[in-house]
């Protein structure tokens, strides 16, 4: 007879990775990648959809990787969106801006690491373990535990 499907326990159940890229096939890499390193999902090809699905599960969602150039809203302003609605999210922002640009347009907002593009798999997941390892995955926890920007580009290659 075979075995009933069981549910994993929430605590057992993979974080989900909100990725918000308007490009289809660096969204599907990137989701595949995630996918693949134990990490569930959420696509989002724009900052609208990403809002969306943010409201629509604030506390299911663990971190987001978003792309800085997205056509409908800069990724910046998506970032202080995002985080009107969950103060807490961690963010890995995916750009070809220089380190200085970033922290600049990034300036007085804590639990934000960049990632340059463009960027392997490997460096990618390994961006999001870093933070995910380095705080509580429950939507209770802090922001302040994140690693800095430049440690978490330095852990993704650079």
């Amino acid at each position: 007879m075979p075995e009933a499907a069981t549910t994993p326990a929430p605590s057992d159940m993979p974080c989900a990775v909100l990725v918000v890229e308007d490009e289809p096939l660096l969204r599907l890499n990137a989701e595949e990648a995630l996918s693949a390193g134990g990490f569930r999902c959420v696509g989002a090809a724009d900052a609208g959809e990403a809002l969306q699905k943010l409201r629509q599960s604030p506390g299911e969602i663990a971190i987001a990787v978003i792309d800085l150039g997205l056509p409908d809203l800069p990724g910046e302003a998506l970032a202080r969106r995002l985080r009107e609605i969950r103060s807490d999210l961690p963010i890995v922002v995916a750009s070809g801006y220089s380190p200085r640009r970033l922290r600049s347009l990034f300036a007085g907002m804590g639990g934000v690491a960049f990632l340059e593009k463009p960027y392997g798999t490997d460096e990618l997941v390994d961006a999001v373990r870093a933070i995910v390892d380095a705080r509580p995955l429950d939507s209770a926890g802090s922001a302040d535990g994140l690693p800095r920007a430049e440690d978490a580009q330095a852990t993704a290659g650079g």
